[in-house]
């Protein structure tokens, strides 16, 4: 069976998600353009007076070409992704077999290339910086401490994802309840904890399970891989947080789909085979009217 989209139009967004959107159209706009006025002025200050502030304007171009690329993939390009991404856990994943909403691969992508970018534009235009708005030996020192504290802290965040502790991230749908695993962490609650399954505005454009944990319950779990990339979990325990932009899918369809299966629970038993990835790519799972 081919992925197709859902429905040929687009589901409308929540109220709660419907803020903002001028602005990012906007900041995607100015983060598209810089480059084009970064490259000139590299160019400009070859061929002419030769200006070092200019010459390092170049270096930038990657860190707003990423920024762009991760404001377009996250905020702009919304509503029409296919269903394709849904897959069946593997055993490494889950123990028991879940329904799989990854993370978005191109998102994920543009989040390297910008740590990447992020340190490689550091160093020089860091040491221009520093050199140039540094006065005395102590200012000096000062200013470089901060420079290599920011330089340490990019290549932490490579190291950790070499190492797997910071990895493209991914919902589960379990006939027992439902995992989260982020960038850096793994969070976890049973359908019977659930309480409410909210869109909401703070954090931005995110899905809320409000659940309650359950005296004697071992299903719900938090677990942080890194201390170098605190989930928003951390802070809303033992709440849920789900940021829609990392989502690989439409996230009015992961919402609608984990409603679905909340006020079901005697479909939940299908979760982990081809007879879920079915009825969400069909759409069965969203309310009238949406």
């Amino acid at each position: 069976m081919n992925p197709v989209p859902v429905r040929p139009d687009r589901l409308p967004w929540p109220d709660a998600w419907a803020g903002g959107r001028g602005l990012i159209i906007m900041m995607f706009v100015l983060f598209s353009l810089f480059p084009f006025g970064a490259l000139a002025a590299g160019v400009n200050a070859f061929h002419n007076q030769f200006e070092l502030r200019a010459a390092l304007l170049p270096l930038s171009i990657p860190l707003f070409v990423s920024l762009a690329g991760l404001t377009y993939v996250g905020r702009v390009r919304r509503r029409r992704w296919s269903t394709a991404p849904l897959r069946v856990s593997t055993p490494a994943e889950s123990s028991v077999p879940g329904l799989v909403i990854p993370y978005s691969r191109s998102y994920s992508t543009w989040v390297v290339a910008l740590i990447v970018s992020l340190t490689g534009a550091s160093l020089p235009l860091g040491i221009y910086a520093a050199n140039r708005f540094s006065t005395g030996a102590r200012a000096g020192g000062i200013a470089y401490g901060v420079l290599a504290v920011g330089l340490l802290a990019n290549i932490g965040f490579i190291v950790e994802i070499l190492r797997k502790r910071i990895v493209r991230g991914a919902v589960l749908l379990t006939p027992e309840g439902i995992v989260h695993r982020s960038w850096s962490s793994e969070a976890s609650c049973a359908w019977g904890a659930v309480r409410r399954i909210q869109p909401v505005a703070v954090p931005a454009t995110s899905i809320r399970v409000t659940n309650t944990v359950i005296p004697g319950d071992t299903s719900h779990r938090f677990v942080q891989r890194t201390p170098m990339l605190r989930p928003l979990e951390a802070k809303h325990r033992p709440d849920l947080i789900l940021y829609t932009p990392f989502l690989s899918i439409d996230p009015v369809l992961v919402l609608e789909t984990m409603r679905f299966y909340a006020a079901n629970p005697l479909l939940r038993h299908e979760l982990g085979t081809q007879t879920a990835i079915d009825r969400v790519r069909r759409g069965d799972v969203l309310q009238p009217g949406a």
